[in-house]
């Protein structure tokens, strides 16, 4: 690995998730986004295959202990992005409504996909 918290390490030897970040999250250049992809696959492309075919409603459950850190994340964003917003720091009433409508929304996908 030329980079990050890995760098020097083999791909065999780094951990799934940071793989999986790998892959789907950054603009490798070849021959690294190559050897990930190969990596990958070996490792985890047959059992993502299979994790694809259960049902929708499980794929991306959350267990009730993550419901409340994640309703907190929403919160904590929704408070940053208001600061901007608002209309006494330079935003306007419709940015306010749209801000809340959509903070709405996300807490209700989250309570929606609790286990």
């Amino acid at each position: 690995m030329p980079f990050g918290c890995y760098r020097g390490q083999r791909l065999r030897d780094i951990p799934d998730d940071y793989l999986c970040w790998l892959r789907d999250e950054c603009e490798l250049r070849e021959p690294l986004r190559m050897r990930v992809e190969r990596e990958y696959q070996r490792r985890i492309g047959s059992r993502h295959r299979r994790r694809r075919e259960a049902p929708l409603e499980r794929e991306g459950a959350l267990a009730p202990s993550q419901v409340a850190v994640a309703l907190r994340i929403v919160a904590r964003g929704f408070r940053a992005a208001a600061h901007d917003a608002h209309p006494d720091h330079g935003g306007s009433n419709a940015q306010m409504r749209e801000l809340v409508a959509v903070r709405e929304a996300l807490e209700r996908i989250i309570r929606g996909r609790a286990a």
